[in-house]
């Protein structure tokens, strides 16, 4: 592992376990371009106040370094108000709602402003959709996309975001986990301070939390922010052990979740690594916060199954299938025979509005071979996940 990402997980330990690194800092331009692409430069501001100005003495790298941590902490308390806001608005109109994910995780944290989001997860019952968009507006919030897929778009009049779930069903990746994120919200619980907001026993949330780092994992790649989020669910909530451990064999997450977990305590921890850690932590260092175009590929070919035909491949991206293009499009469902005129809409939309990505990709899936899409395969199969079987087995 490269100097940089050693200093990299050496400085989010101390953060996260609350202790001083008395690590020296020779390039900090460059050390805070990595924590930047992973999300995070506001971390390095607490190696600034809690070091000596020995260790880093530049003075314009600690005064950026307090104005991250200074936008990440308006933020968090401009969230906190903003949910107490919708809360009060949910409880008037008896709206349920089950905040998820970074929300929810933040008081984890040494300090919640440290969970940084770039949006706001709450699912909501899909019957009550047309209710929650009125309620929202109500309170000043700007609704951007509403009824296509399975989450609706919105932005708080101060400019966060806001991610309205229906449904969590589509981040599953297999038939148990997909049945298990279907039925979320009818196993959450009201929170005693809050009227009609929920929340998820420990056991649920935490394998949630997993099937959602795998749905990132196999779509090009996951951020180091999510393997944070495991360090500190293991450390500082209590689960029913035997509960858990049924729970992730029956979504045949059990093997995933020990290498997830190794692979998190011997980062922030005091725990040790693998072979099977350090290629998975490898790979999650080069990701940054979204992942790689060149990731993105091949987990596409491996999910169409196109693993013969780079032409194959593209035609599917061209031409998605029915099922895909009502995701989307939900008048589809009304009026199928409407598909290929939204089909060739779609490919003016990116010809117009998105040509640098689409002419990305086709390079990308140009230099990306069969072998390349068999190894991504055997990989996920190392890190304890059985998706994509028949690649495997002809390795």
């Amino acid at each position: 592992m490269d100097d940089i990402f050693v200093q990299f997980l050496d400085l989010i330990k101390a953060a996260l376990n609350q202790r001083p690194s008395d690590l020296s800092i020779e390039d900090p331009g460059k050390l805070i371009r990595l924590f930047e692409a992973h999300g995070l430069p506001h971390f390095l501001f607490y190696h600034a106040q809690w070091s000596s100005e020995a260790l880093m003495p530049d003075q314009r790298y600690r005064q950026h370094l307090k104005r991250m941590a200074f936008v990440s902490a308006t933020k968090d308390a401009t969230q906190d108000r903003e949910m107490a806001e919708i809360a009060g608005a949910f409880s008037k109109d008896r709206l349920w709602v089950l905040p998820l994910k970074g929300y929810e995780l933040k008081r984890l944290y040494p300090s919640s402003e440290m969970r940084h989001m770039s949006d706001t997860d709450l699912l909501i019952s899909v019957d009550q959709a047309e209710q929650v968009k009125i309620c929202l507006e109500r309170i000043g919030f700007v609704n951007h996309r509403f009824g296509q897929g399975s989450t609706d778009l919105y932005t708080s009049p101060t400019g966060l975001q806001y991610e309205i779930h229906r449904s969590l069903e589509e981040e599953g990746f297999n038939e148990q986990s997909q049945d298990f994120l279907k039925n979320l919200l009818s196993l959450a619980v009201p929170v005693p301070e809050h009227t009609h907001f929920l929340t998820l026993p420990h056991e649920l949330h935490y394998a949630y939390i997993l099937c959602h780092f795998v749905k990132h994992l196999l779509s090009g790649g996951i951020g180091i922010r999510q393997v944070m989020d495991i360090y500190l669910c293991r450390k500082k909530w209590t689960f029913d052990e035997e509960k858990l451990e049924k729970l992730l064999r029956e979504l045949e997450l059990r093997e995933f979740a020990a290498t997830i977990e190794k692979l998190a305590n011997h980062w922030f921890g005091d725990g040790e690594g693998d072979s099977v850690t350090e290629e998975l932590g490898e790979y999650i260092l080069g990701s940054g916060v979204f992942g790689k175009e060149e990731q993105k590929v091949a987990d596409r070919m491996l999910k169409e199954k196109k693993k013969q035909s780079k032409l194959s491949y593209i035609w599917s991206r061209l031409f998605p299938s029915y099922q895909s293009m009502c995701f989307y499009y939900p008048v589809l469902k009304k009026w199928a025979v409407l598909l290929p005129v939204f089909w060739l809409w779609r490919i003016l939309y990116a010809l117009i509005f998105r040509r640098g990505k689409l002419k990305r990709e086709v390079s990308t899936v140009s230099g990306t071979d069969h072998e390349a899409v068999v190894q991504r395969a055997a990989f996920y199969r190392r890190c304890g996940l059985n998706v994509y079987s028949e690649y495997v087995s002809k390795k």
